[in-house]
Protein backbone atom coordinates (compact mmCIF):
# COMPACT_ATOMS: atom_id res chain seq x y z
CA UNK A 1 0.00 0.00 0.00
CA UNK A 2 2.43 2.61 0.95
CA UNK A 3 4.66 1.68 -2.13
CA UNK A 4 1.18 2.48 -4.60
CA UNK A 5 1.19 5.93 -2.88
CA UNK A 6 5.03 6.38 -3.61
CA UNK A 7 4.28 5.58 -7.09
CA UNK A 8 1.48 7.56 -7.44
CA UNK A 9 3.01 10.82 -5.78
CA UNK A 10 6.22 10.36 -8.03
CA UNK A 11 4.17 9.71 -10.89
CA UNK A 12 2.32 13.05 -10.19
CA UNK A 13 5.76 14.63 -9.78
CA UNK A 14 7.06 13.75 -13.06
CA UNK A 15 3.34 14.49 -14.83
CA UNK A 16 3.73 18.08 -13.43
CA UNK A 17 7.36 18.31 -14.50
CA UNK A 18 6.32 17.56 -18.44
CA UNK A 19 3.81 19.58 -18.31
CA UNK A 20 5.33 22.28 -16.95
CA UNK A 21 8.86 21.66 -20.04
CA UNK A 22 5.52 21.41 -22.44
CA UNK A 23 4.71 25.04 -21.75
CA UNK A 24 8.34 26.32 -21.89
CA UNK A 25 9.23 24.80 -24.84
CA UNK A 26 5.95 26.23 -26.71
CA UNK A 27 6.33 29.18 -25.47
CA UNK A 28 3.64 29.83 -22.90
CA UNK A 29 6.06 30.32 -20.38
CA UNK A 30 9.69 31.85 -20.50
CA UNK A 31 12.36 32.16 -17.10
CA UNK A 32 15.28 34.51 -16.64
CA UNK A 33 17.52 35.90 -14.32
CA UNK A 34 18.72 39.54 -14.19
CA UNK A 35 22.61 39.80 -14.10
CA UNK A 36 24.51 42.94 -14.86
CA UNK A 37 20.95 44.78 -15.44
CA UNK A 38 20.86 42.42 -18.68
CA UNK A 39 18.36 40.03 -18.52
CA UNK A 40 19.24 36.31 -19.82
CA UNK A 41 17.20 34.13 -21.04
CA UNK A 42 17.10 30.40 -18.94
CA UNK A 43 14.35 28.45 -20.93
CA UNK A 44 16.76 26.08 -22.38
CA UNK A 45 18.52 25.41 -19.26
CA UNK A 46 15.19 24.75 -17.71
CA UNK A 47 14.23 22.66 -19.90
CA UNK A 48 17.61 20.80 -19.57
CA UNK A 49 17.01 20.00 -16.06
CA UNK A 50 13.85 19.42 -16.49
CA UNK A 51 13.78 16.75 -19.07
CA UNK A 52 16.91 15.41 -16.40
CA UNK A 53 14.75 15.27 -13.64
CA UNK A 54 12.21 13.78 -15.80
CA UNK A 55 14.47 10.84 -16.58
CA UNK A 56 15.32 10.18 -12.58
CA UNK A 57 12.28 10.58 -11.73
CA UNK A 58 11.15 7.53 -14.49
CA UNK A 59 14.30 5.38 -13.23
CA UNK A 60 13.07 5.58 -9.46
CA UNK A 61 9.66 4.66 -10.81
CA UNK A 62 10.75 2.03 -12.92
CA UNK A 63 12.74 0.50 -9.21
CA UNK A 64 9.59 1.21 -7.30
CA UNK A 65 7.04 -0.36 -9.64
CA UNK A 66 9.13 -3.81 -10.18
CA UNK A 67 10.05 -3.86 -6.82
CA UNK A 68 5.72 -3.71 -6.16
CA UNK A 69 5.50 -6.46 -8.70
CA UNK A 70 7.77 -8.87 -6.92
CA UNK A 71 6.18 -8.05 -3.51
CA UNK A 72 2.73 -9.25 -5.27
Amino acid sequence: MADEIVIAGLKEQRDYMAELRDEYRSGHRKIGIIKDGMNIDQTEQEITDLNRRIENLDRVLAAYEKQDAKRS
